[in-house]
C-alpha cells in the first residue's frame, strides 16, 4: 500500500489484507481495497493500493465518479463493521471492569468481617476491654 502523506511524501506500508479492505490496527483505519486504485509496479505483477493519508476512501485513479458511489458504499460498509467491532469490545471491556469492582467489594467486605470477628473474639475472650 502506498500512502501519500500530507507532507508530500510517498510510505510504502506493508498491511494484513482482509476481504475487502486492507486495515492498520495501530491507527485503527482501513481501507476498501477497489481495482480503480490499484497500481501496478513495474515489470511486475504487484499491485499497489494507493491512499491519502487523510482519507478513508482509496484514491480512484481514473476520474470515474460512478466508482466513487460504490466506494461510498462499501467504506459505510466498512464503517458499520467496524462500529460493530467497537461496541463488542466495549461491552467485553465493561464486563470485565463490572467484575473487578464485584470482586473489590467482595474483597473490602470480606476483610471488614474478618476484622469485626477478631475484634469481637478478643472482646468475648476478655483480652480486650473496650474504652467505653
Amino acid at each position: 500500500m502506498l500512502v501519500l502523506t500530507e507532507d508530500q511524501r510517498v510510505v510504502m506500508a506493508r498491511l494484513p489484507v482482509e476481504k475487502g479492505c486492507v486495515r492498520d490496527d495501530k491507527t485503527q483505519e482501513a481501507w476498501v481495497l477497489w481495482h480503480e486504485s490499484l497500481v501496478r509496479r513495474e515489470n511486475s505483477n504487484e499491485s499497489y493500493l494507493v491512499v491519502s493519508e487523510r482519507d478513508v476512501a482509496p484514491l480512484c485513479l481514473n476520474g470515474n465518479s460512478s466508482a466513487s458511489k460504490d466506494i461510498t458504499k462499501l467504506v459505510n460498509a466498512i464503517a458499520a463493521e467496524s462500529r460493530e467491532r467497537a461496541h463488542f469490545n466495549l461491552e467485553k471491556q465493561n464486563r470485565k471492569d463490572k467484575l473487578a469492582e464485584i470482586l473489590q467489594v467482595l474483597i473490602l467486605g470480606g476483610a471488614v468481617v474478618a476484622v469485626i470477628v477478631i475484634i469481637a473474639g478478643l472482646v468475648l475472650s476478655g483480652r480486650f476491654h473496650l474504652p467505653f
